[in-house]
């Protein structure tokens, strides 16, 4: 069975040799330097390897006549078309719903309180004067987060760890989720309270939440509002979790005092999407947004750990 990896870095080594127990192994970086060997692949390929950078539609899918299984070492699924996966029976093997292997990975957990500080300390704006040439340190005095509160949306394992090291910066710990219960909330150390009360009172609300039919577009100008004027938001869940244009108008009317972001809508590795976006344009004229392309997940310890656990799933579902 012929596999594609859609991967543009070193791909684990383990990973591939467990791949190769199946078949031909290709990576499509080779593959496009070889467009008659890379039509032949398309044609017969069992398995492709992707992340969320590829949006595996039913016009991407449907390059491979001969598809089993979508294999994606990632917990969010809202880059592929399920259904039509569903209907042309290909297996979707992810990470979703391995509590016990996620539990280790602490990637997106630690890039999104890299993103509390960076966006307290204005550490970007800081570096890009130095690299002009300016040692400003007036200009860029920052806010410390020991005994400001920190509002969680959404406890699961990554708001749990970001609970974590909030506490160990002297930080007061809030949570909304309506899925874990005050005792578990109070053991870790945070306090459990109502979805209005955490917008209100937080210094930043850091969004972790999976994207679904429930949480889609669930955090807009209401949530906003609500907010203290100097508050920072931080998302590195799903950008389609806040209503379109919302943040945006929030930062233009000074509504909150800035955010950090690691995702968007409709996210496209081409980049296409900042073009039409207009927090794009408000980050390069403003200094109270950071935006990271979605690599929350992109270390080379978590990588390698989700790429060898993935392409044991496969091996195993198979064999």
């Amino acid at each position: 069975m012929d596999i594609i990896l859609f991967e543009s870095h070193q791909y684990d080594s383990r990973a591939l040799n467990l791949y190769r127990t199946l078949g031909d192994v290709y990576l499509i970086s080779d593959l496009e330097k070889k467009p008659i060997l890379k039509r032949k692949v398309f044609g017969v390929a069992g398995i492709i390897v992707i992340r969320n950078h590829i949006r595996a539609d039913k016009s991407f899918v449907g390059q491979f006549p001969k598809l089993k299984i979508i294999a994606c070492p990632t917990t969010g699924l809202n880059h592929i078309d399920l259904s039509y996966a569903s209907e042309r029976r290909i297996r979707v093997i992810s990470l979703r719903g391995e509590t016990v292997f996620l539990n280790k990975i602490t990637s997106t957990a630690e890039h999104a309180f890299a993103l509390i500080l960076s966006l307290a300390r204005h550490i970007p704006w800081a570096f890009d004067s130095v690299k002009g040439g300016c040692w400003l340190r007036e200009g860029y005095i920052g806010n410390e987060l020991n005994r400001k509160t920190l509002g969680i949306v959404g406890l699961g394992r990554l708001g749990k760890m970001v609970a974590r090291y909030a506490l160990a910066f002297g930080m007061r710990v809030v949570a909304f989720d309506p899925f874990v219960s005050m005792t578990i909330m109070k053991k870790i150390g945070t306090k459990k309270i109502s979805r209005d009360a955490l917008f209100g009172i937080s210094d930043t609300v850091s969004l972790h939440l999976p994207l679904n039919e429930n949480t889609a577009q669930s955090i807009g100008g209401r949530e906003f509002s609500l907010m203290k004027k100097t508050a920072f938001l931080i998302n590195t869940s799903r950008g389609e979790v806040i209503v379109r244009g919302d943040l945006y108008s929030a930062l233009k009317s000074k509504t909150i005092g800035g955010a950090a972001i690691d995702v968007m809508d409709d996210e496209d590795s081409s980049g296409v999407h900042l073009k039409t976006d207009p927090l794009y344009l408000y980050a390069r004229e403003h200094k109270n947004l950071i935006i990271t392309p979605h690599i929350g997940g992109m270390s080379v310890e978590s990588m390698a750990a989700t790429e060898e656990f993935i392409a044991k799933k496969v091996v195993k579902l198979l064999k």
